[in-house]
């Protein structure tokens, strides 16, 4: 057995050449890969490099994750025609993502496994700074060691190595995944990492038809994972008092546009600081933003002082955004409910999700302003849990 670690980036070894010169070894009849992100590029290497090992590769099976806006549709059309076995993995948890990166070569003589950060994007191959083990085992290892063993079970069946939902990749799951804002473009997955993106206001009101007629398909193909953590938990915070106190309270469903680089830095008009969030342009006066955890429980109250800008955009600092990716082609939105002594709870819903397509349903039914502006709409929250079931809003009343 020989190891040896790849640092890409401090000289010219990588991995993309590394799994180059594997697909060229004919000792090797067996490829398994498990992969968090497929961009375009990455997916036209995978494609040449079998294309090419074809006399002596005979199974080759892929397996990717669909999170975050890291692979796209067009990587997905690529390794659909011409990989025999891809499935994606993937789960309707949005805190549960699959993010592996484990490229598995099986012969009759001889495995390697690589191991590491890279992945199938030719950035991740070829240029980021990257870090993976290469272990290669013999014909004596593989019968012999414990490590070898495991690799052996993988190349036999892959298919039970990771618990959650797995689907073959067909047209109608591409097509899917995309209605619902799972998988990105090219473009913009490239632009979301780039920090290029832009608002194209896609989230027009057919689109979101199509989100909600698919997503009970969607939620079928890729139910939630159960998982039991051990070790320290941290006890989450108590709601202030009960939730009847909120009730008649206003709540505020807020687009929330990009402005910038620090778009959790939100911008406001002036009607909706004055007359939802009792601010004043220039006073001293500031309010505290709870925010609502995913367990319904709440979390550190956030002090958030009054700040106008010269572009007169009233802003207010919401922490669940900080360091979040602003979303590809559709805008984030924000839910407030207005309590007493200048405080607020509030939740953040990112598109693709059941209830980000509801609360732009709702948004759709009673924004009556131009289709240009960011829209914000105000309602009592017992009529925001019976309009956006699903919300985390919900499951307060009672």
């Amino acid at each position: 057995m020989n190891a040896r670690i790849i640092v890409q980036g401090n000289n010219e070894e990588n991995v993309g050449d590394l799994l180059s010169e594997s697909f060229e070894d004919d000792s090797f009849n067996t490829f398994i890969a498990f992969i968090a992100f497929v961009s375009k590029a990455g997916a036209n290497f995978l494609c040449d490099k079998t294309k090419l090992a074809t006399t002596h590769l005979k199974e080759c099976k892929i397996f990717i994750g669909v999170d975050n806006n890291g692979t796209s549709k067009e990587a997905l059309s690529l390794l659909k025609d011409s990989i025999a076995k891809v499935k994606i993995m993937h789960t309707i948890n949005e805190r549960i993502i699959f993010h592996p990166k484990i490229y598995i070569f099986g012969g009759d003589v001889r495995a390697r496994l690589v191991l590491g950060s890279s992945n199938l994007t030719h950035t991740g191959l070829f240029e980021n700074s990257e870090a993976s083990i290469v272990i290669d085992f013999d014909k004596f290892d593989l019968d012999n060691t414990q490590i070898a063993s495991s690799i052996k079970r993988i190349i036999d069946k892959p298919e039970d190595i990771f618990r959650i939902s797995q689907q073959e990749l067909t047209q109608e799951l591409i097509e899917l995944l995309v209605s619902i804002g799972k998988v990105p473009s090219e473009k913009n997955r490239t632009e979301s990492y780039t920090g290029a993106a832009t608002n194209t206001n896609e989230n027009n009101k057919e689109q979101n038809k199509v989100n909600s007629k698919n997503w009970e398909k969607y939620e079928a193909l890729f139910p939630p994972v159960e998982r039991k953590f051990s070790g320290h938990k941290l006890k989450p915070k108590k709601l202030r008092g009960t939730i009847e106190g909120y009730i008649s309270k206003s709540v505020l469903v807020a687009e929330i546009p990009k402005g910038g680089p620090r778009w959790n830095q939100a911008n406001f008009d002036i009607d909706t600081f004055k007359n939802f969030f009792d601010l004043n342009p220039g006073d001293r006066k500031g309010i505290s933003l709870v925010p609502i955890l995913e367990n319904g429980t709440t979390g550190k109250a956030e002090s958030r002082q009054n700040v106008t800008v010269k572009s007169h955009n009233y802003r207010i600092e919401i922490g669940k955004a900080a360091h979040l990716p602003y979303p590809l082609s559709r805008r984030p939105i924000c839910v407030f409910i207005k309590n007493k002594n200048n405080e607020f709870l509030y939740q953040l819903y990112l598109p693709g999700t059941k209830t980000y397509s509801e609360l732009t349903d709702i948004l759709d039914a009673h924004w009556n302003g131009p289709k240009r502006m960011v829209r914000r709409i105000q309602l009592s929250l017992s009529d925001f849990s019976k309009e956006v079931p699903s919300g985390n809003l919900s499951q307060f009343e009672g």
